[in-house]
């Protein structure tokens, strides 16, 4: 018969198997569904977010064998507690693979998310790019009610969206919008030498009109580094270039001027050798009818005619014989004949000054037409650019309008000071001008009381009416401090005195 101790023995024996079983049962149920998802996922039978999801429940079923054990009647406390802390422990074994799955799932999802987002906004750019290079090309930007600054404009605020939502840093974003704005430019400079080139080669196209077209492609080179779309060496590049090209047009140009100029020159010069070929065949034919042989008999039968017709009562015949006597004229009047060859030479000076005259016109012309396209020749130094001070003066009194501006409660405070002292100047210089006429006034009164009380000296001036004007009576008197004075005659006497005092009451004689 067994003893207590031995059925305790037993029982314990059995306690434990049941514990162990009860351990068992929990461990190779986990394990089971471990393994089980660990190779579906090998296997590619379940996703990532299903095996996530897998280690979440795992970590519930522990967390709950945790707190299950600790309601097992046949287990100590001391078991109890060690099972429940490592089913605990393994609980957050599974939710940390659960968390590192999910953390890598997101991270993967983001990856994934930021991958479409920059494949997406690859393809606006790719769009915007191919949109801008049809506008360019057809030249239809106005046409479709758009202008270059603003598709820049949109692109930039798309950039900035993909900078805002991490689709893009900030270096890629300056990068981007950089890449964009030049090929911008460069795409429409290329289109732009394309079609000045193609209407070239097509004569359709004049040296004017192709100068035209480089002052518009300086134009939108400015509109495009103002609207920040190019670089400040990309603007200083594009503008030099341009200008160079300029200058060669410009020159063609001018050459050009100067052929039509020598062309109209040459014209003129034919015109005129045509004229005096003209006149000198005239005056030829005039010269030839005096001079032709045989003018005796000539000049002797006209006399006879003229005798027919010497009393004639006609008009016919009277007309006949003043012909007759212009024939003779002409034959005998040799003055008459070197007035003709006078004539010949004045209008033949006439014709080559009037052509000259022209042809310096055309030359003015031609110097006007140059300085218009901004274009300087010299024989000496070739050619030379017109700079023009237009935009420095203009930024010059801008500038100054700014500061008149600024300064104007300045200037008001210096004019109401600048007010208050001339008022006080004036005052003063008022008071100063009232004392100096009150002096002045003593002294007209000294000098009159002077002139009337030396009444001798005023009787010995004679200014009778023997003086003459050739040797007339001078005197010399001294009025106080004003000086000597000089009297010659009645009328230096009547000059000198007349606003001083009446002579005759004093005894002067006039």
């Amino acid at each position: 018969m067994a003893t207590q101790r031995q059925i305790e023995q037993a029982a314990e024996k059995a306690r434990k198997a049941k514990v162990d079983a009860y351990k068992k049962a929990i461990k190779n149920m986990e394990e089971d569904d471990k393994l089980f998802y660990e190779n579906q996922l090998k296997r590619q039978q379940i996703s990532e977010e299903e095996f996530a999801a897998a280690c979440k429940a795992r970590s519930e079923r522990y967390a709950q064998h945790s707190r299950d054990v600790l309601s097992v009647a046949y287990m100590t406390e001391e078991e109890k507690y060690d099972l429940s802390r490592y089913y605990m422990q393994k609980s957050e074994e599974a939710l940390t693979e659960h968390i590192k799955r999910v953390t890598e799932l997101e991270k993967e999802k983001a990856k994934e998310a930021l991958k479409a987002r920059r494949a997406a906004s690859e393809e606006s750019m790719e769009n915007s790019v191919s949109y801008i290079s049809d506008r360019n090309y057809s030249d239809d930007w106005k046409d479709v009610g758009d202008d270059p600054r603003d598709a820049f404009k949109r692109v930039q605020q798309r950039l900035e969206s993909s900078v805002a939502d991490g689709t893009i840093t900030q270096e890629e974003y300056y990068e981007k919008l950089s890449d964009f704005g030049t090929q911008m430019y460069e795409d429409r400079i290329d289109n732009s030498n394309r079609w000045l080139r193609h209407e070239s080669e097509m004569n359709r196209l004049s040296t004017e009109e192709y100068i035209a077209g480089l002052y518009r492609m300086q134009t939108y080179t400015q509109q495009y580094y103002d609207a920040g779309m190019i670089t400040q060496r990309q603007y200083y590049d594009g503008m030099q270039s341009l200008e160079e090209r300029l200058f060669a047009k410009k020159q063609e140009l001018h050459r050009e001027i100067l052929a039509q100029a020598e062309e109209e020159k040459a014209s003129v010069d034919n015109i005129a050798r045509a004229r005096i070929d003209a006149l000198e065949a005239e005056y030829s034919a005039r010269l030839s009818d005096i001079d032709k042989e045989n003018r005796d008999e000539e000049l002797a039968e006209l006399r006879a005619q003229e005798k027919i017709y010497a009393s004639a009562q006609t008009k016919e015949g009277k007309d006949r014989l003043a012909d007759i006597r212009d024939k003779i004229d002409n034959i005998n009047d040799e003055e008459k004949r070197e007035k003709l060859k006078k004539s010949l030479a004045e209008d033949k000076e006439s014709v080559l000054s009037a052509a000259e005259r022209k042809k310096a016109s055309i030359d003015k012309n031609a110097s006007r037409k140059a300085l218009d396209i901004g274009l300087y020749y010299d024989g000496d130094d070739g050619y030379r650019m017109i700079s023009s001070a237009k935009s420095t003066f203009g930024s010059v009194l801008k500038e100054q309008n700014s500061f008149a501006e600024k300064s104007k409660e300045g200037i008001s405070a210096y004019n109401s000071e600048l007010n208050t002292l001339m008022t006080d100047s004036t005052n003063t210089l008022a008071g100063n001008i009232l004392t100096s006429f009150s002096a002045f006034a003593a002294g007209v009164e000294a000098i009159k009381k002077q002139i009337f009380s030396d009444v001798e000296a005023v009787n010995s001036l004679d200014f009778s009416r023997f003086g003459t004007s050739k040797s007339p009576i001078k005197t010399s008197i001294t009025y106080n401090d004003y000086g000597d004075k000089n009297i010659s005659g009645i009328n230096g006497a009547t000059d000198y005195f007349s606003n001083l005092g009446n002579l005759l009451a004093k005894g002067g004689r006039f």
